[in-house]
């Protein structure tokens, strides 16, 4: 009798649907972990983008933002954009505020010109002359010597003369900081010379204001 089939039609139907069912599990299983697995691709590569971006902003100011390529004294161009960028603060913000900056602009300069100036030597060779992030800092130094009044832009021309002067002279000391190795010894020199231009133009100040 054809009612006889009925129970094996009914388990067939049974194993058929059963088998969709794994089947779909298992597919979206697979695409989950595919999704999951993109998503960490994903995450790689936006973490390898952002650090690859710090690195080159700060191998970019380690340039001096393009002022180390000057064809003519980067070492001058780099002081002398450093010092645009002073004077862009001083008549924008309050005093009190460029400042705090400029003591701000000095420690991160410091620490990332160490980093870049020791990655950039394995390429450049030592003390790269394209690597002017040292004379920015060291002209932002005698920058904090700098008054609020009518006399400030003159303190700024004196703070540029003095350091570039130190820099390019190099005497009480400050030759010998170049012996030191990697990047420490490519920013120490003008952290000195900066240093020698602050005490002399803090010094000025006292004397005329």
């Amino acid at each position: 009798f054809p009612g006889q089939n009925i129970p094996g039609s009914k388990i067939r139907i049974a194993l058929t649907s059963g088998y969709m069912l794994a089947t779909i599990v298992l597919a979206i299983m697979v695409i989950v972990k595919k999704i999951m697995t993109f998503t960490e691709v994903v995450d790689t590569w936006v973490s390898g983008i952002k650090k690859m971006a710090g690195i080159l902003a700060i191998i970019i100011a380690a340039w001096g933002f393009g002022s180390g390529f000057s064809p003519f004294a980067p070492g001058t161009a780099g002081a002398l954009l450093a010092s645009i960028i002073w004077i862009a603060l001083y008549l924008l913000l309050p005093f009190s505020v460029v400042l705090w900056i400029t003591a701000a602009l000095v420690i991160v300069f410091t620490f990332a010109g160490i980093w870049a100036a020791d990655k950039l030597e394995a390429c450049w060779g030592e003390d790269p002359s394209r690597v002017v992030v040292d004379e920015m800092v060291g002209v932002w130094i005698p920058l904090l010597a700098v008054p609020d009044n009518d006399k400030w832009i003159w303190y700024v021309v004196a703070a540029f003369v003095l350091f570039r002067a130190f820099d390019i002279a190099k005497p009480l000391g400050i030759r010998k900081m170049e012996s030191l190795r990697g990047g420490v010894g490519v920013m120490m020199d003008d952290i000195l010379a900066g240093v020698y231009s602050f005490i002399l133009l803090a010094g000025v100040r006292c004397v005329i204001g």
